[in-house]
């Protein structure tokens, strides 16, 4: 066919062939004529007019910068350059900027105020254009755009549609996408997760804050499931705006603009765009779930294999541990979730932790505190705390021992500050210094009793200090003990710290008495009593099952029965005189009055015997004779049956306990340590003895 004049514009479609001057276009997809006709002049610039004369050589024209110009205003030489590229199906990629401008005002016409019946045609050009011109900016958003607003035509009512990779070059939401928010915002329906997510993506496809070519959008898009269905777990209602929805693109000049035809069903429908509060919210959110992205991105994209590694998972938001991009730490976590779940507290040798995550550590030296910390962090976004763990006390896991896993929030963070402190330095104390194996789990409850006495410890506290505990009574024997931060504690916690150690030794088995002088040093060393630690033991030894103290056991004995009195024989009292008495007690009235005066002496001076005193003998320090010879005495004997010390303090005059204390006492003062140790059986401190003699004086 011939390109002959004629004013009214039409179609070509791909594949029909027009001569136009000495060229032969079979690539259609342009329009030839004069015009559109009243209402669309603006759009002429895009009609190829066959009339106009193509000269000169295409080689020849220098387009320099006209961004308005039409096929009409270019010169012959621009006019062939512009049919030449036409004829080679566009694939020069050196072309001026304002051909592509004319070419693609031709499609936007075509689409958007014809609808032509070859519309996906047209898509399909536009597809191929944007690959072929990738390094080509105008072309590349043109035809964005147009695939964009294009989208329309496919939207059908009551479906969500699926995103296109295509619109990402649009800086414009897809017309598609609009129509499906806004039917629901018409409607009053919630809108679910999956339309909110496409209608922010749409919408901050060209933010710097939510640029998606960056992440990993199929990681952004599980995280922001999670994260709306947290705070929409019913959908988003939203209320709708007054302004009707209508949809403008403007043309490839810049300068007119074409109305985007709605469907019959959505032309009442309110614009989405418009509901300012509803579009903040989700824009906010995409920009949260694309920044939380960003570390595990960046590490993926860098390294290819890292994926499912613990590095990744460490980099990755705590509410997609559990997902695929875990891999298989999710299989970890879904598997310590329901072993919590019937017990409370797991334990796991750490070795099959490690073999579970690829990690071949075969010695404490092999694990570097960056794993570690990688290790913390992971089990912090699995929602699972573990112990023992460095971060919150003095050790760290080993290869060789055992981990115990427990629930809790981000693995329940505490501080080293308070009670939590307090009892931390308690169980490591009692359980790493003061307890064997077979005491250990008698050591694991006591401790449990003086927690659930403290009132002042956190739900999360409490659950990791039990955890602490276990992993202490399941550690035992490997590597050093524990040290306890006592240093580190306030003077009011160091008392507290003391009570308790006492509180802890009083609940557990009878101890070796070199448990019981470690135990009373670091007593010492925190400033407290050691008198209580003794009166807890003693009290504790002593008492009944009533719960009262006894100071002495005993059988109880009868004695012997005392036998009643005699019966005496009964008599008959004397008859009395009574006038005779009278007579007797009136002279000896006036007898007494008669010597009076004459055997009266001067009143005499009563002189009491002087009181005896002991004898001076030997005695310790500040102690008197009496008490150091008790002392002496159980010096002598090592241990002194309790029933024989009694019987040793009454026979210097003195109570047992008394002398105890006051023993003691001096002792206190003078080494800081106690020198009688009362468990049942008085006992002497052995290793004072060398002290005690210096202070040794004989009388």
């Amino acid at each position: 066919m011939t390109g002959a004049g004629g004013n009214k514009a039409r179609w070509v479609k791909r594949g029909e062939t027009v001569h136009i001057g000495s060229f032969g276009l079979f690539t259609g997809m342009f329009y030839i004529g004069r015009t559109f006709g009243p209402g669309y002049e603006g759009h002429d610039r895009y009609i190829i007019y066959p009339v106009l004369p193509i000269g000169g050589r295409a080689k020849d024209y220098y387009p320099g910068n006209p961004y308005f110009s039409s096929y009409e205003q270019l010169p012959p030489s621009g006019r062939k350059a512009y049919l030449e590229w036409l004829s080679g199906s566009c694939r020069d990629t050196d072309v001026p900027d304002h051909f592509v401008r004319l070419y693609c005002g031709g499609l936007y016409h075509r689409v958007f105020v014809e609808q032509g019946g070859d519309m996906e045609t047209v898509f399909h050009e536009a597809r191929r254009l944007v690959v072929l011109h990738r390094d080509n900016s105008v072309f590349v958003e043109l035809l964005g755009n147009l695939l964009a607003f294009g989208s329309i035509f496919s939207a059908v009512s009551g479906q969500s549609p699926q995103r296109a990779d295509e619109w990402r070059h649009s800086v414009h939401p897809a017309a598609s996408v609009v129509l499906r928010i806004a039917s629901l915002v018409g409607a009053r329906q919630p809108i679910g997760a999956d339309d909110a997510f496409l209608f922010a993506m749409e919408r901050g496809k060209f933010k710097s804050a939510t640029n998606l070519d960056k992440v990993d959008a199929d990681g952004v898009r599980l995280l922001w499931r999670r994260r709306y269905g947290g705070r929409y777990p019913e959908g988003m209602l939203v209320d709708p705006p007054p302004q009707k929805l209508k949809l403008e693109l403007a043309m490839p000049d810049g300068v007119k603009s074409v109305r985007v035809p709605v469907p019959a069903w959505a032309k009442t429908l309110p614009d989405p765009r418009l509901a300012l509060g509803m579009c903040e919210r989700i824009d906010t959110m995409l920009a949260e779930c694309v920044r939380e992205m960003g570390g595990y991105s960046r590490l993926v994209r860098k390294t290819p294999g890292a994926a499912g590694t613990l590095q990744a998972v460490a980099a990755l938001p705590k509410q997609l541990v559990a997902t695929s991009l875990a891999g298989r730490f999710s299989n970890l976590k879904s598997a310590l979730d329901n072993q919590l779940a019937k017990q409370g507290i797991a334990v796991s040798a750490a070795k099959k932790l490690f073999e579970f995550m690829e990690l071949p550590f075969r010695s404490d030296d092999e694990i570097t505190p960056s794993v570690r910390r990688l290790i913390s962090s992971a089990m912090d976004k699995m929602d699972i705390g573990f112990e023992p763990d460095g971060r919150y006390g003095s050790t760290q896991f080993s290869v060789d021992g055992s981990i115990v896993f427990f629930r809790g929030e981000d693995g329940t963070p505490v501080e080293w500050t308070g009670s939590y402190a307090v009892h931390r330095a308690l169980a490591d104390f009692v359980m790493g210094h003061v307890c064997g194996p077979d005491r250990m789990q008698a050591a694991e409850t006591a401790l449990f009793e003086i927690r659930r006495a403290d009132l002042s410890l956190e739900a999360g506290e409490r659950i990791r200090l039990g955890a602490h505990a276990r992993s202490l009574a399941r550690n035992h024997g490997l590597g050093k003990p524990p040290p306890f931060k006592q240093g580190k504690l306030a003077d009011g916690e160091k008392r507290a710290l003391a009570k308790h150690v006492v509180e802890a030794v009083a609940l557990l088995p009878e101890l070796e008495r070199e448990a019981l002088a470690k135990v009373e040093k670091f007593i010492a060393k925190l400033g407290g009593d050691r008198r209580e630690l003794h009166s807890a033991l003693h009290r504790r030894a002593t008492a009944d099952g009533d719960g009262l103290v006894s100071v002495l056991k005993a059988e109880p004995d009868r004695g012997v029965v005392i036998p009643k009195p005699p019966r005496q024989p009964t008599q008959s009292l004397p008859s009395l005189d009574l006038e005779k008495l009278k007579r007797l007690e009136a002279e000896t009235v006036e007898v007494t009055g008669l010597l009076s005066g004459i055997f009266s002496e001067p009143q005499q001076v009563s002189i009491s015997a002087p009181v005896e005193t002991p004898a001076e003998g030997t005695r310790f320090g500040e102690l008197d004779v009496a008490h150091s010879s008790v002392l002496a005495a159980v010096m002598e004997a090592g241990t002194m049956a309790r029933a024989k010390f009694d019987a040793l303090a009454k026979s210097v005059k003195l109570m047992p306990d008394g002398a105890l204390e006051t023993i003691n006492d001096m002792a206190l003062d003078a080494f800081g340590e106690a020198v009688l140790v009362d468990i049942g059986d008085v006992s002497f401190e052995e290793h004072l003895r060398g002290v005690l003699e210096q202070t040794r004086v004989s009388g």
